[in-house]
């Protein structure tokens, strides 16, 4: 797919280049060849015309677009090419302005393995991802959300160390386009008894 996406790219920028023409950059929106979770950006773009005319392709479709701000319609997840290009009144179009990026709208499923505590004051868990390259964020028992590392090793605070004490610890998942597990694993951990 992202071979076809970049050939009818490079054919919708020949169709751009009528001569030489004004120079245009995007300023805002996501990155070149970022991981995004929103389907539909929003791209901000300027030109060096001094009454511009936009020129906007999406993937190999020419869309309307007048500028500054381009809303790009709800995409499906994969990769996406979005370019620009300006022309000065009736002049050519110059060369485009392009971002290359790649949506991910689908949260990953979050399992918590084990979670154990460790001489009465120490709380040891794994946690796994259905995903590759996914942080996580844990929440014990009536505590904040914050970020965990993997295996999680965290000292209970002196309220959770009672023997015989039961608490819930919960886990999410958040992958690289910010998607975070909607329904966080959770498991009930019991402090042992001496």
């Amino acid at each position: 797919m992202l071979a076809s996406l970049l050939v009818g790219a490079s054919a919708a920028g020949a169709d751009y280049h009528e001569g030489p023409g004004p120079v245009t950059e995007i300023v805002e929106g996501p990155a070149d060849w970022s991981l995004i979770s929103d389907p539909a950006p929003v791209f901000r773009f300027i030109s060096s015309a001094a009454n511009p005319q936009f020129r906007c392709v999406v993937n190999e479709s020419e869309v309307p677009c007048s500028g500054p701000d381009h809303h790009v319609a709800e995409l499906p997840d994969g990769f996406h090419q979005f370019s620009v290009a300006s022309a000065d009144g009736g002049g050519p179009f110059g060369e485009p302005a392009t971002r290359v990026f790649f949506i991910d709208t689908r949260a990953p499923d979050t399992t918590i393995r084990y979670a154990i505590v460790k001489g009465g004051k120490r709380l040891v868990a794994l946690f796994e991802s259905s995903e590759g390259g996914t942080r996580f964020e844990c929440r014990l028992a009536t505590g904040k959300w914050r970020d965990c590392s993997i295996p999680y090793r965290r000292k209970l605070p002196k309220k959770l160390r009672k023997p015989g004490k039961k608490f819930k610890l919960r886990a999410r998942a958040v992958d690289g386009a910010g998607n975070r597990d909607p329904s966080p694993a959770k498991m009930r951990v019991r402090v042992p008894r001496r």
